[in-house]
């Protein structure tokens, strides 16, 4: 028997062993209480097991009087922007992440946006010892559905002042996107053909059965290599079944890492936008080379995204 891991990540576990839904409707309660009963988006990846813990974070949330927005299967980064640009005190998203297809979890996220910190992530843990304290019936939350969060998202994107959507797509670059029968096949290609590119896909169907090890490592993405080589493609992406890590093939087919697609981000952003680079400690010791360059500092945390994400907003980076 497999165990729960409750931690400042969230909660993870195999579901039908150490997650359930009556488990998941219990943290969501307490997560619910902790938000103070407020509006709660919700969203998840594709797998199998999220109807299920969709249903039991729900019935937790309105249960102690939470009023639920749904916006179904989206990325991970789709339900932080939704809640950051809502009234909402929060958001979870029902996603393992880059786990295999058993795993299911629940992500916290903060009114505004982002993780939870880990102080607030620590009380959030201690007070899933507490009984929940449930509403009566004339004070359950009420469930509404919200359909166009992900094209907000692409709009979003689409907007940002320092890309020039006009020259990209007059490249008309062909591009092969993988995304592993995740939350990705609902945005990614969207965003491509809107980006003008030619978009050939793979493991787009979000059914949840992931046609290879989900997580975007050089391994995993043999059929992304051979794909870009055989459609003659300028580049190739690979995201996990949440949309939270991107991988690259470059046009001969080769897969360049995680660790350069950080580095390329971090020089291409730079060069629009001056400001220093928070990193977290097992990155690449490359980025002092490119914070150099730009006159820019590098400032390292804590593995966790969270970690950095709270450096960055400390520093205004």
């Amino acid at each position: 028997m497999s165990k729960l891991m409750a931690s400042v990540s969230g909660i993870r576990g195999i579901y039908g062993e150490s997650l359930t839904a009556e488990i998941a409707l219990k943290y969501a309660a307490h997560f619910g209480v902790f938000s103070g009963r407020g509006k709660i988006i919700v969203g998840r990846d594709s797998r199998v097991t999220g109807l299920a813990m969709f249903n039991a974070v729900t019935a937790g949330l309105m249960s102690v009087g939470c009023d639920v927005v749904n916006i179904g299967v989206v990325s991970t980064p789709t339900v932080l922007l939704a809640v950051e640009e809502s009234n909402a005190m929060g958001g979870i998203s029902i996603t393992a992440s880059h786990n295999s297809t058993e795993w299911n979890a629940m992500k916290f996220v903060a009114e505004n946006g982002m993780f939870l910190f880990p102080e607030n992530a620590s009380a959030l843990v201690s007070s899933f010892q507490n009984e929940v304290d449930y509403v009566g019936w004339d004070k359950v939350g009420k469930l509404t559905q919200d359909d166009n969060a992900t094209a907000r998202h692409i709009e979003k994107i689409l907007n940002i002042s320092y890309l020039n959507i006009k020259d990209i797509k007059a490249k008309k670059f062909k591009v092969v996107i993988d995304s592993v029968n995740g939350a990705g096949g609902l945005i990614s290609p969207q965003l491509l053909k809107d980006l003008g590119c030619k978009v050939i896909e793979i493991n787009s169907e979000p059914t949840g059965i992931f046609a290879h090890t989900p997580e975007p490592l050089n391994k995993n993405l043999k059929q992304l290599e051979e794909a870009v080589k055989e459609h003659h493609a300028d580049v190739g992406f690979a995201t996990d079944p949440d949309v939270d890590r991107l991988a690259i093939v470059d046009e001969k087919g080769n897969c360049i890492g995680e660790e350069f697609s950080l580095l390329l981000s971090e020089k291409f952003i730079l060069s629009k936008v001056k400001g220093d680079i928070v990193t977290n400690l097992s990155s690449s010791m490359a980025s002092e080379d490119i914070a150099s360059k730009f006159g820019v500092k590098v400032h390292r945390t804590k593995v966790g995204e969270i970690n950095v994400g709270k450096l960055m907003m400390e520093i205004n980076s």
